[in-house]
């Protein structure tokens, strides 16, 4: 079951489908949840998704982690609660998902990676290792971020942008065909 509004309604429905587990529908309230039932948060925004979440603890439901069955995942990884591994993704030795997170299709994170609550990485995102992600970031789609970099917390990455230096958090970095990165650093909380 999920709770919430939002377009990962449609992943979870997937990796459901592709795991041969019944899909219940949304919840009207989370108080409606029978018991033994687990239940993904969806969110559009990383406020919406943690609110939800707090929902869900507050009426002592934990938030469902899923992972699509074509994902590849480490034992040595840990995955937070609330957390969505989309199709065709992997997840390296020692990396560490944190809660809410979002990892769309065809990501690939690299070993000892920390990716912060609420984060959200677009499709076909590589992260090498050693690469440390702030909480409530946003990654866009074909993002590479080369070894041991840092992306602060609220930065926005956009599509296509090749992370050579460290990101401020709150901040946008993004790259134009031809040009220097641009980052712009006045970002507020």
């Amino acid at each position: 079951m999920s709770f919430g509004t939002g377009a990962q309604e449609l992943y979870v429905r997937d990796a459901c489908d592709a795991a041969g587990v019944e899909y219940k529908g949304k919840l009207e309230s989370i108080h409606d949840v029978p018991d033994g039932v687990a239940v993904f948060p969806l969110g559009s925004t990383p406020s919406e998704k943690e609110n939800l979440m707090a929902q869900m603890s507050a009426a002592r439901v934990i938030p469902a982690t899923v992972v699509h069955p074509s994902a590849v995942v480490s034992r040595t990884a840990v995955l937070g609660q609330g957390v969505m591994i989309n199709a065709l993704s992997s997840v390296s030795q020692k990396a560490d998902i944190g809660p809410g997170a979002v990892i769309h299709a065809g990501c690939v994170i690299g070993h000892d990676n920390l990716i912060g609550a609420f984060t959200s990485l677009s499709p076909g995102c590589m992260l090498a290792g050693g690469v440390y992600i702030g909480p409530r970031a946003s990654i866009g789609t074909g993002v590479i971020v080369v070894p041991n970099k840092q992306i602060g917390g609220g930065a926005t990455v956009w599509a296509g942008a090749i992370v050579q230096m460290d990101v401020a958090p709150f901040s946008t970095h993004y790259v134009m065909p031809g040009k220097q990165p641009f980052r712009n650093r006045s970002g507020g909380a």
